[in-house]
């Protein structure tokens, strides 16, 4: 069984594009376009300064 937190897979990066490359299996397709999907989510999303060094032990459950 494949662990998707040690599951690698192959992707492509140019101009600022994340591309999962078919030579994936079924499994590390499914990771990759997810990671994609996070990626692309992450990237949109502006820059908060007041969480630099945020205490995840008070703000993270």
């Amino acid at each position: 069984l494949d662990s998707p937190y040690i599951k690698i897979y192959s992707y492509t990066c140019s101009g600022g594009s994340l591309t999962c490359r078919d030579d994936n299996d079924e499994c590390g397709a499914f990771i990759c376009n997810c990671d994609r999907t996070a990626a692309i989510c992450f990237a949109g999303a502006p820059y908060n300064k007041e969480n630099y060094n945020i205490d995840t032990k008070k703000h993270c459950k």
